[in-house]
């Protein structure tokens, strides 16, 4: 019996909510390469998408400043990804790939300290972030030498890729000990600004038996350490000063096992697992100077997460010869450790795929996240705590192959 499934969701067009920092579980991670393109059938293949995601968290408890409670400082993010396969020969073809792999977003409405403000100079204090922004665009090319054996074809991949990294935050800036103003009032701002670049590569191998739709693939991606360089520009009455800033740190390498297989006439069952070693982000630290040897302005974010583990399941379906649907659910354990809120994670997804008549194929779903509530316990009576919370998302995407 010939199970025909070509699953056209799988891949970076397929829904899986990934963790925006400090708001969802899985630490950084939004979007993968669709390194799946390699497996088209196709000589030539194209396929872009995007993801929006909306998530919700809301303090529960906020003793560095009370007026949080209550509040949601979840951002929404966009995740778009574009992918292209050339074949070259009948036993080597390529992959270029750009997605939003890493990143995170918060803004808080109010300064995240203002009930603690940390002097900074005199008469000024900061009363800490407003907003914080981070993202890490990945451009990457993986090859694949592809050979038949048995009744399929195995795989060995491999390539690299570019981050390019850019990092945004914005602080308020009060008065603390100043005779005319009264302490707490906001005088000025404080805006720091990192950009930097790093490479790094990926490697694999996978066999494909086409008839049943079976694939079993292994990939590993390597992890990056960085060192940005940005300035920090302070506005208060008194003027403007733009100081030199440099950070530090590092983001985790991961290995996924992916494996489907056809189990009836137009019906495909689906499995992942997923570890990321985010026990290497621990913290991430930013320092300014007034000049070369007098450092000025710092912050230091704690994170000292442990490894992550992420384990999907889901069936896709034929039902017919242009249009197939998948259900999926996926559960994410959560890396914090007490130092923040990037807790446990459920998400179920589906989407549908359509072969459009002129050519091309249109997908789009959504998807739907739970996120367990949380509490730090590292900070004694300043610790912080986070209601249960949902994220919402919807994902559109278009691919053309010849």
């Amino acid at each position: 019996m010939t199970i025909r499934f070509t699953l056209p969701l799988l891949g970076a067009g397929w829904l899986t909510l990934a963790a925006m920092t400090p708001a969802c579980a899985g630490g950084f991670a939004q979007g993968s390469a669709d390194t799946d393109i390699l497996f088209a059938d196709e000589a030539f293949a194209v396929r872009s998408s995007v993801t929006v995601v909306n998530p919700t968290r809301r303090y529960g408890r906020n003793p560095n400043n009370p007026a949080l409670e209550g509040t949601d400082y979840a951002a929404t993010y966009e995740i778009p990804s574009v992918a292209v396969k050339v074949t070259l020969t009948d036993h080597v073809l390529c992959a270029g790939t750009y997605v939003k792999a890493l990143g995170g977003q918060a803004d808080y409405g109010s300064p995240k300290n203002a009930a603690h403000p940390r002097p900074i100079a005199p008469g000024i204090a900061n009363a800490g972030k407003i907003e914080e922004e981070f993202g890490i665009y990945e451009t990457g090319l993986t090859c694949a030498v592809a050979y038949d054996i048995g009744p399929g074809r195995a795989y060995l991949l491999g390539g690299g890729f570019r981050e390019k990294f850019s990092y945004d935050r914005h602080d308020i800036l009060t008065a603390q000990g100043q005779q005319r103003v009264p302490d707490g009032t906001t005088i000025g701002d404080a805006r720091l600004s990192f950009d930097d670049e790093h490479y790094g590569y990926r490697f694999g191998a996978a066999y494909a038996i086409p008839e049943i739709a079976f694939r079993a693939a292994l990939i590993y991606r390597s992890g990056t350490s960085y060192d940005p360089e940005g300035e920090l520009e302070i506005e208060t009455p008194n003027g403007v000063s733009l100081l030199d800033a440099y950070g530090s740190g590092d983001l985790p390498q991961s290995v996924e096992l992916t494996l489907q297989s056809g189990i009836a006439e137009g019906w495909m069952a689906y499995g992942a697992v997923k570890w990321t070693d985010w026990s290497v982000v621990k913290q991430f630290i930013a320092q300014s100077y007034w000049s070369a040897d007098v450092p000025g302005p710092g912050s230091i974010n704690d994170y000292f997460w442990r490894d992550g583990w992420t384990l999907t399941g889901g069936i896709a379906h034929d039902f017919d010869e242009r249009t197939s649907a998948l259900l999926a659910l996926t559960w994410d354990r959560g890396v914090a450790t007490g130092y923040d809120h990037a807790s446990e994670s459920w998400t179920l997804s589906s989407g549908a795929a359509y072969d459009c008549p002129w050519g091309g194929r249109l997908s789009a779903g959504g998807a739907l996240s739970y996120i367990a509530a949380s509490e730090e316990t590292k900070y004694g009576e300043f610790n912080t705590t986070v209601d249960t919370g949902w994220a919402y998302a919807l994902y559109a995407g278009y691919r053309v192959a010849w």
